[in-house]
Formats: C-alpha cells, structure tokens, sequence
C-alpha cells in the first residue's frame, strides 16, 4: 500500500484544514488515492492562491532582469522575493506570465511601463509589495498581500490594482492617486503622505484599519473616507487643506486600547471646525494644536480623556464636549478664547490645569 502524504495551505489570510490523502487497496490487487479537501463551510479561495492550489515553484528568488530559469514558463510560484524591474529580460517577462503566488516580497520597479502584463495573474504576496514604478496595471489580478503595500513614486496610477481586498500590514501612499477601489481591510496602518490628485478617491469601500489613520500633506479632500468604521489605534492629522472631517462620522470603533489611543489633530489650517468625531467616546491623548482657522470644536459623545491639550488655535473660540472628563493633564490656552472662558472649560472638564508650553 502506498504511503499517505499531506498537502500543505499556504499561510495568509485564513488557513484551510489539512488535505488529507488516503491510500486504500483495490480490488484485483491494486492501489488508489483517495484525494480529500476538507475546507471549513463557507471558506474559499477567494482572497488569493496558497501553496497548495499552486504545485509548481521557483525556489528562491527570481528577478525578471535576468535570463529565465528553466522552466519558469510552467510555474505559478515564487518561493522567494520576486523584482520586476526596468530592463527586464524580454523572455523572462514573456514566461513569467503564469505567476500566481510570491512567498516572500514583491518589488515593482517597470518605471517605463513595458510589462503592464506580465503579473498579469498574480493573485497574492505573502510578504511586502513595493511599487516604485508608476504603472500597475499588470498588477489587475492581486487580491490579497501578507506585509506592507509601499507606493514611493508620485506618478503611480494605482488603478490596475482594482482587486486587492485587504493589506494585512500597513499600507504606505506616495502616489498619483488612492484608486484601490476594491480595498476593505487594512490591518496595520494607513499612511498617505503624498497623493498627486490630492484626494482620496478610490478609498470609498475601505471599512477598517487594524492601526493608526495618519493623513496630511496637501490632502483637499477626505469625502472618500465615509465608508470607514473602525480604527484601531491612533488617528494623527497633520496638515491637508479638507476643511472637514464629516467623511470620518461613520466611524463607531476608535481605539483598540483606551490607555494608548491617541487622536491628534494639528497644522490643518483648512479646517474651520472640528467635526465627524461623534462616534469617539473614550481617548487616551486628545490634542488640538496649531490649527490657525479652526473657530470651533465639538465632540459630542466623548465621555473620557486621559490627557487634553487644547492651545495655538487663535481663532478657537468655541469647544463644546459636554460629557467629557479628564482623567489627568489639561492644557487650554493660547487659543480665541478669554481667560474666564478657559477657566470655565478646567473647572467642567476636571483636569489638572497645566501651564501652557
């Protein structure tokens, strides 16, 4: 009788059960595998290829500048890191075509574009995905990454990745745009530097960041952001020019962890008020600074606050936070207000008065 083996799922994004393969003697003295999938109900493949849907490997590394290895044509996995990159090997490109999985990173340099569609079938990374090119467009069919997505070049249309549902790390934009329009889960941090377009269009399905949401820049606009209903740690604006933040009142989930949440909201001289933040109850650090066109502030709903810094907004003269307590540390000054008025806001809020500084 032949021996049972096991066939193996790869590890990102949800692990199916074991295949399990039996041997069992037939009659007439013969031998047959059984071959039994057992996937939990519900479960698919949907969210990317693994190991064990994808048979045939390159061991190892593989840059496509190089000459093909043999046989590349027939593969439809990378163990190792994979690099795309210009020059690239007319013929490694051509047979690399049939690529589904890289194991490890992807590096995505085609700067001049000349292979839009050689990963045209790559399905998931399970490590990081840099672009430093600026077209994507071979990238149509990637659903799932395992690391960080880093784009670094400003002219990057981000279109051609329409299928990427989820990023299990931090997704990092220096870009053209925010097109990842199928995009729902990110569960590190969302980082946008830098947008050409100076919106975030595109981000319209994204639901929930497993860490920090940290925007500025030169940002117009954030309206993109109305489908986003949880963050999970800090939530850092500094700078952009959105004047403001109704897009993030959709958001009923903020902050992991009381004690290290932190919401920070400076340098944003496009707002003229502070508004969107109804579904925040509880923050380990609320500051509020330097933001020179800011008359008014309202968080209506917020009920804790370890550490409160309210001060450089010379044209704040209204804060309405009608049932918040500090827990610790207030500072409220150099803002439109009048001392009486500050002294009002220690006196309902119940923090330690601070000199400002």
């Amino acid at each position: 009788m032949k021996s049972a083996s096991t066939h193996r799922r790869g590890p990102i994004l949800g692990l199916f059960a074991t295949l399990a393969v039996l041997s069992a003697g037939a009659m007439g003295g013969c031998e047959t595998d059984i071959l039994i999938e057992l996937d939990p109900p519900g479960e698919s493949d949907d969210d990317g290829v693994t190991a064990a849907s994808c048979d045939k490997l390159h061991q190892g590394d593989l840059n496509l500048s190089n000459a093909p290895p043999a046989g590349l044509v027939s593969l439809c996995g990378v163990t190792g890191n994979l690099t795309l990159s210009h020059p690239t090997n007319k013929d490694a490109a051509k047979q690399a075509k049939n690529i589904k999985l890289v194991q490890g990173n992807l590096i995505y340099a085609d700067t001049y574009g000349q292979n839009a569609e050689t990963l045209q079938k790559l399905q998931t990374v399970e490590g990081d995905v840099t672009i430093q090119g600026c077209i994507t467009a071979g990238l149509s069919s990637l659903t799932s990454i395992g690391g960080n997505l880093v784009v670094t070049h400003n002219k990057c249309d981000l279109s051609g990745l329409n299928s990427l549902k989820r990023v299990n790390g931090n997704v990092q934009l220096n870009a053209k745009n925010a097109k990842l329009t199928s995009l729902e889960r990110i569960d590190g941090d969302l980082n946008v530097s830098y947008l050409r377009d100076n919106t975030l269009t595109g981000l319209g399905n994204l639901k929930t960041i497993g860490k920090s949401l940290r925007l500025g820049g030169q940002l117009s606009s954030i309206a993109a952001l109305s489908g986003l209903r949880s963050v999970g740690h800090h939530l850092v604006i500094n700078g952009g020019k959105f004047t403001s933040l109704t897009a993030l009142s959709g958001v009923t989930s903020w902050g992991a962890s009381v004690k290290d949440f932190t919401v920070q909201v400076q340098n944003s001289h496009g707002l003229t008020k502070l508004d969107g933040l109804d579904g925040l109850t509880k923050v380990g650090r609320l500051t509020v600074q330097t933001n020179y066109n800011m008359k008014s502030m309202a968080i209506p709903n917020l009920t804790e606050v370890g550490h409160l810094k309210i001060r450089y907004n010379k044209l704040l003269a209204s804060v309405s936070m009608p049932k918040v307590k500090v827990i610790s540390s207030m500072y409220v000054c150099k803002n439109a207000m009048s001392a009486q008025q500050e002294a009002e806001l220690y006196k309902k809020f119940g923090g330690d008065q601070q000199p400002c500084n």
